[in-house]
């Protein structure tokens, strides 16, 4: 895989708008038992993986795929599974092994610190660190991580040792960093 897998920058904005949406999940998931939000993430692997079976035939789906989606799908994707797919089987996995506040905490830094890292890294990133990867991204990352969990403790008085705050951050972005 190339170093610099990165899109025009109005696609990966729309990349990471439809990355976003994955928090509807964490969000679902503070209404709806443990068992729903699995059965549900067990109906959006299966469809995730019926699309990564069919994205590049010529077929109803891989026609489509190419016509509304494959703007947005690096170039690494087409031959190779597609991150969204890695996220959606880390949604369940998440969910299945972790306690609720901490699946739903994850889950949303993974939709939206990860998503804000990528904008403001590209956009607005001077000093590469790795896999194309910005110190300003990165630091964007940390902030809304902290941010994040500071609203959900203040939404549901929902007690934080905010030194295990700052570590989780800290090392989320750092796992984040490091993966390409």
């Amino acid at each position: 895989m190339p170093e610099n897998n990165i899109l025009p920058f109005k696609n990966e904005f729309f990349r990471k708008i439809i990355h976003l949406l994955s928090s509807f999940f964490p969000i679902l998931y503070l209404y709806v038992e443990k068992t729903h939000i699995l059965l549900i993430l067990a109906l959006a692997n299966f469809i995730i993986i019926f699309i990564e079976l069919n994205k590049n035939q010529m077929n109803y789906i891989g026609k489509n795929f190419s016509k509304y989606i494959s703007f947005v799908v690096r170039p690494n994707e087409s031959k190779e599974l597609m991150n969204a797919t890695y996220l959606c089987v880390t949604y369940f996995f998440i969910v299945l092994f972790f306690d609720k506040y901490i699946a739903i905490y994850s889950l949303l830094l993974l939709s939206i610190s990860d998503s804000f890292a990528a904008i403001v890294g590209i956009k607005y990133g001077q000093i590469n660190i790795i896999h194309s990867k910005t110190l300003e991204g990165t630091f964007a990352f940390i902030i809304s991580g902290i941010f994040l969990v500071m609203i959900i403790s203040i939404s549901k008085n929902y007690i934080v040792d905010y030194t295990t705050l700052f570590l989780g951050v800290l090392f989320a972005s750092i796992i984040e960093l490091l993966t390409p």
